[in-house]
């Protein structure tokens, strides 16, 4: 139901200094959001589970730097692999959802709700979804000699048998 990656970080000046922030992309029930989150940040989420007694998975260490993209690549792997660890989990505590600024579906009514309302942990179905790289309408008829049993499935489905659409 939840999917994650880290696609980049990237170096954020400030009047402070400089800071490197992870760039996250979050899929939830269709819908889409991005996020950036300081190391500091995961850190904090990685000791919230810990203190909850949560099994995680291991987290990436810190390591002392000055933007160095080798390191800064193993660390949003490490991330991004972390992240994906905890989601696997059957259930996904609430400080997981608040630190990735998510809305999950209600059960019962189909719609969302909001963040104060969510138990302590939540229980989540997995599912396989079918998805398709592109809308296959607006492709090319298939030009092979294999039939089109999806299109004829449909076709049976919406106007009966395979002799009253030909």
């Amino acid at each position: 139901m939840i999917h994650i990656t880290i696609p980049s970080f990237q170096k954020v000046e400030d009047e402070n200094g400089s800071y490197t922030v992870f760039c996250i992309e979050i899929s939830v029930a269709g819908k889409f959001h991005e996020l950036e989150k300081r190391y500091t940040e995961f850190e904090v989420l990685h000791k919230k589970l810990k203190k909850q007694k949560i099994q995680v998975p291991e987290f990436p260490p810190k390591k002392v730097l000055k933007f160095n993209h080798k390191i800064l690549e193993h660390r949003r792997q490490g991330l991004e692999t972390y992240l994906q660890g905890v989601l696997a989990n059957e259930k996904i505590p609430k400080s997981v959802i608040s630190f990735l600024q998510v809305k999950l579906p209600d059960n019962n009514y189909g719609s969302f709700e909001s963040l104060e309302n969510l138990d302590e942990e939540l229980k989540l179905n997995h599912q396989p979804v079918i998805a398709f790289t592109s809308d296959p309408f607006l492709q090319d008829p298939p030009t092979g000699t294999l039939p089109d049993i999806i299109n004829q499935g449909v076709n049976m489905g919406l106007y009966g048998s395979m002799e009253d659409i030909t």
